[in-house]
């Protein structure tokens, strides 16, 4: 941080000083990686206070506002940089108890941001990989039962929209592109779990009850069944009734590999990333024991992305 960043003792007006500390800020903003992060968030800091007696005293602090939300930004986008410098010196939960700052000075709390980001970014990706991964199993599926026919073709592409719907929070639309699918071909068991999560989502008791009679028609095991709702409830941000269905899918066939994934999938969700890491080490190990080459491709891929974004090493495989 730049010497003369706080502090400046010319005889000079509230504004003209203002100005001067908020350029310092965005000067320095230009080369994060050589901040004093301490000195920055305490400038940061002093700078709403001083704006805030500004504007208690009438004054018209617009201009000046509209500059520290600039820096604010820049401050955002460089957050990680600015918390991975502050972890090198004493931390930001260190920096925190010395200070104690508002719970509103959000600029305190930037690791909390930065740990957010990177779930949230992580989750985007599991989505991404897990819909990807069904929606082959599915195509798979009807490809085999139904020879690629017009309507097979017309049922994935509306399935493939509730999908996307869903992981967009679309759920009104997601329930919408599903059923559109169902009225081309009915049997879809995929489909028809993620309604019934969906129907649940939405408070439609007697919709969901009649998609679950649909779908245990056509997975008739406990396990299988229990699975495809766990993977369903995940997908719409559900994740303890994900757990809850997971849980009994295990229950209901010890040996099933599916169950394990995803079980470890709703740990994910949950934020339990060790528990995560045994069940996809489990359900990888299960499948290729019973030959299951995409679903253990699928958990070791799951195992890897949790892996890099925890840092850690390889987990230990624990008993289910």
């Amino acid at each position: 941080m730049p010497k003369g960043f706080a502090g400046d003792t010319l005889d000079v007006g509230p504004f003209a000083q203002l100005d001067r500390r908020i350029r310092a800020i965005e000067v320095a903003m230009a080369n994060p990686s050589a901040l004093d992060v301490a000195e920055l968030l305490t400038e940061r800091t002093a700078l709403e206070h001083e704006l805030a007696a500004l504007a208690a005293r009438g004054r018209d602090v617009r201009a000046e506002r509209s500059r520290l939300d600039t820096v604010d930004n820049m401050i955002l986008s460089n957050a990680a940089t600015l918390v991975a410098r502050a972890e090198r010196a004493q931390g930001m939960d260190a920096l925190r108890k010395q200070v104690t700052p508002p719970e509103d000075h959000w600029w305190w709390w930037l690791d909390d941001q930065v740990a957010e980001s990177r779930r949230a970014m992580g989750r985007r990706i599991v989505a991404l990989v897990v819909g990807a991964a069904a929606l082959v199993l599915v195509l798979s599926a009807l490809l085999s039962r139904f020879g690629g026919t017009p309507e097979q073709r017309q049922a994935a592409v509306y399935s493939s929209q509730g999908d996307q719907r869903v992981t967009q929070g679309d759920y009104v639309g997601a329930i919408e592109a599903y059923e559109q699918s169902l009225e081309v071909v009915a049997e879809q068991p995929e489909v028809l779990a993620a309604l019934v999560a969906l129907y649940d989502k939405q408070g439609k008791e007697r919709d969901a009850q009649v998609a679950l009679e649909r779908l245990a028609t056509l997975v008739p095991e406990q396990a299988a069944l229990e699975s495809s709702l766990a993977r369903a409830y995940e997908l719409s941000q559900e994740c303890e009734l994900a757990l809850d269905h997971a849980q009994r899918a295990v229950a209901a066939d010890s040996s099933y590999a599916n169950a394990y994934l995803v079980r470890g999938s709703a740990l994910e969700c949950l934020d339990r990333w060790d528990e995560a890491m045994s069940d996809f080490e489990y359900a990888s190990e299960l499948a290729l024991e019973q030959g299951q080459d995409t679903l253990y491709v699928l958990a070791r891929t799951r195992l890897g992305m949790l892996l890099q974004m925890s840092g850690s090493g390889m987990p230990s495989m624990t008993a289910p």
